[in-house]
Order: C-alpha cells, then sequence, then structure tokens
C-alpha cells in the first residue's frame, strides 16, 4: 500500500469524494460530492496546505486523510488540522487508518509545525495509540468532540518545497 497526494491521482477523487461526503458532508448545509471532490484536487500551497493523501493498493482507493488549516469553527486559534480521516468499513483492520495518519503527521513535521490538531466524536483511543493527546471536549454540529493535539517538534515557521526537497 502506498500514499499517494490526490491531486496527482484524478481518477480516484470521485470514490474518495463519495466517501467523505457520505460520512460527513451531507451534514452540513452547502455541502455536496463536488465540494468533496474540488476539495481533494487542490494542490498544496508553499506551506503544505491542503494535502490529502490516499492510501491505494492494486489502484484501489483504501483510505484518506487530510492536512488543511482550519477545521473546527469553535477553534480558528488552533491548526494546522489532520482532517478527514476515512477508511471504509470492508477495507479496515489492515494498518489503513495508522499509514494516512502516519503520512499527514510526517508532512506536517517536514513543514515544520510544531503542533498537529484533529477532533474526533469517537475515535480518541485509536488517536491516543499513536501519541495524540486529548485537549478536552467541544461543541460541534450538535455534539460533543474530543479535541486532540500531537506534539511534533518542529520550529513554528512552515519551510517552503524548495526548502525541503519539495515534499507534498
Amino acid at each position: 500500500m502506498q500514499l499517494i497526494p490526490s491531486y496527482t491521482i484524478p481518477e480516484l477523487i470521485p470514490a474518495v469524494a463519495g466517501w467523505l461526503y457520505n460520512e460527513w458532508g451531507r451534514h452540513l448545509p452547502g455541502r455536496s460530492v463536488e465540494t468533496a471532490e474540488h476539495a481533494l484536487r487542490q494542490e498544496p500551497d508553499a506551506r503544505g496546505l491542503p494535502t490529502t493523501l490516499i492510501a491505494v493498493e492494486d489502484d484501489e482507493p483504501m483510505g484518506v486523510a487530510r492536512l488543511v488549516e482550519f477545521d473546527l469553527d469553535s477553534r480558528p486559534d488552533l491548526g494546522p488540522w489532520l482532517a478527514s480521516v476515512f477508511v471504509p468499513g470492508d477495507k479496515r483492520s489492515r494498518g489503513t487508518g495508522t499509514l494516512v495518519c502516519s503520512g499527514i503527521v510526517e508532512v506536517a513535521r517536514q513543514r515544520g509545525y510544531p503542533t498537529l490538531y484533529l477532533f474526533t466524536p469517537d475515535r480518541a483511543t485509536f488517536y491516543e495509540r499513536q501519541g495524540w493527546s486529548s485537549m478536552g471536549h467541544e461543541q460541534h454540529h450538535g455534539g460533543q468532540v474530543t479535541l486532540m493535539k500531537l506534539e511534533l517538534g518542529g520550529q513554528g515557521s512552515p519551510t517552503t518545497p524548495a526548502e525541503d526537497g519539495g515534499l507534498p
């Protein structure tokens, strides 16, 4: 299984956009499969934002995760965020979720971010096993979520692709 930036594999974007829309987007006003596709087609800027990595095996998407600037409306002071981590049910228990998360963590670390954030309604234990720590709870779209962080040891000043060899 390999991690591939989404914008480089346009043929897989419709399937992954469908996952993301069905899991989260359908609950949010103004979201559609098309808006999810647009997000997945974006190339990262010099700060590495946004970056979307898709786990691919035998030309089939297996999972996805994103590095984004903002993700939780109540915490605009925090960022960047690990977001949109998703592995379809029939592809779980193979390490794919850990793989896509690790890929995004590495992108954030290479960009020099000191801390990465995420929120989850129900998977805090999964992230704790990967070294994340809880920062407490927040309200999000009518439900409670766990706010988490991962210290990366970066300098706090994102690098540009020219400074790090052009990684996504």
